[in-house]
């Protein structure tokens, strides 16, 4: 399976990658994005299988070369929001 484009990411999906992309840990994007341990670990899984990656390193990668995490965003949406307000 070859790599996909972040448009293949789901809106949470592209939230938690880029809070891991930030630094976060799996816990810490739990607790900010008010979901379950266990629901960050199925995302996780959920996009190594979709961008054909293994391991967290090699996703928090993909997310960097793909501009997540360097805003606090998403690419292209402002750090406090897609309306550019809070």
């Amino acid at each position: 399976m070859g790599r996909r484009e972040p448009g293949a990411l789901s809106p949470r999906q592209q939230e938690l990658l880029s809070l891991l992309v930030a630094g976060h840990s799996a816990e810490s994007c739990a607790r900010l994005m008010g979901i379950a341990l266990g629901t960050v670990r199925n995302y996780i899984k959920d996009m190594w299988i979709e961008l054909g990656l293994h391991g967290l390193a090699a996703l928090i990668d993909w997310g960097i070369e793909h501009g997540y995490g360097t805003s606090g965003g998403k690419p292209d949406e402002p750090a406090d929001g897609p309306t550019g307000q809070n």
